[in-house]
């Protein structure tokens, strides 16, 4: 951090979460999505993936209430390393993808159905990053 804002920069930390498409987690036995719905396309053994990906386990409330957790602990980690700003990613069939895909998402609680309740996780996501930031903190999202 140091020798980027020594050369005048900036720096930022791109945050995400894999949900369906997490490959070779040694951590869990069961990827986590918004609906038991099997990811498209293929593992790359590069990132320690299988022949196929498997079906994925729906969230539920508490897990969802642990990603915001994580997103927003991590945010605050990056910020007291010395990151400028954080990047929430919300795209390229990630997790909050997931969420806001209505193929991933198949829910019928407030978090699916609507684009109003799809999008709600990604919100809650933002906003509680940004309570835990403060406003003088650049708080970022990629989607596609």
């Amino acid at each position: 951090m140091d020798a980027v804002h020594a050369a005048g920069s900036s720096i930022v930390v791109q945050l995400e979460h894999t949900g369906a498409l997490s490959q070779g987690n040694r951590f869990k036995s069961q990827n986590l999505a918004p609906s038991e719905v099997l990811p498209k396309g293929e593992p790359l053994a590069f990132y320690g993936g299988a022949e196929s990906f498997s079906t994925p386990i729906a969230a539920t409330k508490e897990d969802i209430e642990e990603v915001i957790r994580g997103f927003v602990a991590s945010s605050v980690r990056a910020k007291s390393v010395g990151f400028d700003d954080v990047e929430i990613h919300g795209a390229n069939g990630y997790l909050l993808d997931q969420f806001l895909t209505d193929y991933t998402n198949r829910r019928t609680d407030k978090y699916g159905g609507s684009i109003e309740n799809r999008i709600r996780l990604l919100v809650e996501v933002a906003t509680a990053i940004r309570q835990a930031v403060g406003p003088d903190f650049t708080v970022g999202i990629r989607i596609s």
